[in-house]
C-alpha cells in the first residue's frame, strides 16, 4: 500500500465551479447550503426586528437628543 503525503493545495473558486459544472448533484448541494445559510441569516434578522418592534410598541424606545 502506498502512503499518501498531505500536500497543501489551495482550492480556487474556479476549481469548485469546474466540479459543479461537471457534477449537477454537487451544484444542487452547494445551492442548498447557500440557501440554508441565507435562511438562517434572514431568520436572525427577522427575530431582531420583531424584538425591536415589540420594544417600540411598549414605549421603551431610546430617546434621541
Amino acid at each position: 500500500m502506498v502512503e499518501q503525503a498531505d500536500i497543501p493545495v489551495a482550492v480556487t473558486t474556479e476549481d469548485v465551479q469546474a466540479v459543479m459544472q461537471s457534477n449537477p448533484l454537487m451544484a444542487l448541494q452547494v445551492q442548498v447550503r447557500a440557501l440554508s445559510r441565507k435562511l438562517g441569516e434572514m431568520t436572525s434578522e427577522n427575530q431582531r426586528l420583531t424584538e425591536e418592534l415589540e420594544t417600540a410598541k411598549n414605549g421603551n424606545t431610546p430617546k434621541e437628543d
